[in-house]
Parts: C-alpha cells; sequence; structure tokens
C-alpha cells in the first residue's frame, strides 16, 4: 500500500476542517489619540473573551476598583478628569477603550468588553468594583460588578457638578478604603516583628553566662 491516499485524505479532511472553522482576525483598537504623552505610561492592553485586544488607563491603587465604560462614539478624554478625581478618592480606576468595530453578528459586544476589563482590574489588586458607564446595556449580563451601575446620562469634562455627583455615589456604594485600613496589616506585621526580634534579644540575654562568674562559686 503506497502513502499517496493516505496523505491525499489527510489533505482533505484538512481542508474540510479549515472552511468548517473560520477564523476571524480582529483588530486591536488603538488608544484615543486624546490622551496626552504624560497619560501614556499608564496605558495597559487586556484581551477580551472573544479574542479583541482593547487598551485601557489606570489611575490610583487598592482594592476598592471603578470600572469606567464611556460609549463608543465617545472621546476616552472625556472621562479623564472624572478618573483622576476618582484616584484621588482611593480608587483604581480602570478607563477601557471600547472595541471600535462590530462582532460578525452586527453587534459590538460591550459586554465582552466590559466584562474582560472587570478581571483586568480584578487581576490588578480589585476585590470590589463599582461600574459608571454611559448606559446601563453596558454592564447587561456582567457578574463581575456587585455594586449598582452608575449611569452618566451627560458629558463630564466640562461639567464639574455632574463629576462630584457620580463621586458621591461611587462612594455610596463602595467607600474606600482608609488611611488605617490600607496600612493596618502592614504595620501589624512589622510591630509582630520587632516584638518577636526583641522577645528573641531578651532570651539571649538571660541565658549568657558572665565570662567574670565560673559555674561553683
Amino acid at each position: 500500500m503506497t502513502l499517496r491516499p493516505v496523505v491525499g485524505a489527510l489533505l482533505v479532511a484538512s481542508f474540510a476542517l479549515a472552511v468548517a472553522v473560520p477564523v476571524r482576525a480582529e483588530p486591536g483598537t488603538e488608544l484615543d489619540r486624546c490622551v496626552p504623552a504624560d497619560l501614556r505610561g499608564n496605558a495597559v492592553s487586556f484581551r477580551t473573551l472573544d479574542q479583541v485586544v482593547l487598551p485601557g488607563l489606570v489611575f490610583g491603587d487598592g482594592p476598592s476598583g471603578v470600572l469606567l465604560a464611556p460609549d463608543r462614539t465617545e472621546s476616552l478624554c472625556v472621562w479623564l478628569p472624572l478618573a483622576r478625581q476618582l484616584a484621588e478618592d482611593g480608587y483604581q480606576v480602570f478607563l477601557h477603550q471600547p472595541r471600535a468595530s462590530p462582532m460578525p453578528t452586527g453587534t459590538y459586544g460591550f459586554d465582552l468588553d466590559v466584562r474582560s476589563a472587570a478581571l483586568e482590574l480584578r487581576r490588578r489588586g480589585a476585590t470590589s468594583i463599582v461600574g459608571v458607564a454611559a448606559g446601563a446595556d453596558r454592564f447587561a449580563g456582567t457578574s463581575e460588578v456587585e455594586a449598582p451601575v452608575i449611569v452618566v446620562p451627560e458629558r463630564l469634562d466640562e461639567n464639574a457638578a455632574a463629576r462630584d455627583r457620580v463621586r458621591a455615589a461611587v462612594r455610596e456604594a463602595s467607600p474606600p478604603e482608609t488611611l488605617f485600613e490600607r496600612w493596618a496589616v502592614p504595620l501589624a506585621v512589622v510591630l509582630f516583628v520587632l516584638v518577636a526580634a526583641g522577645v528573641v534579644v531578651l532570651r539571649r540575654r538571660t541565658t549568657t553566662t558572665d565570662p567574670g562568674v565560673s559555674g561553683g562559686s
């Protein structure tokens, strides 16, 4: 038996498999050009559940997270003042760029973007996440965000009062860690180490025999 029929059958099977399982190459979305150069150092990229690479900006740190989800037609820079202020309030803020092109089904898959962004925020240490979005549908079906979603119906870059309302709503939904709460565990560890070291030193002093004193006198 020659190998030619076997090789031919394998080639036919490979072609049929390639036709049956189409591969979709989704281009990545670039970070909005309006983002200033000094903030691009905060830029990160993450991969969505359907393998689309999206960029985002991270402000602040800590376990209290806020996920900002702008509209597809909205400039990312409209949300920058709010992102900065929330970081100053003690939150770790993730402002992500929504995808630019629709899925093969014709929908934009914003729910996939938000779910993946929330997972990225958790990977960076957030244990609680408040969602802030241009529309409530951004967080539809997203279980990674526990707190109620705060919907922003107005522009934020030129409206300080609107930003203050959002900040107040975020604090009510999930108060940030206080300075004491953030440093309580590290300080407790340091204190424990110092006490343990002190006990060891005292024991060594009490068990050390003075060289000038003989054991028989």
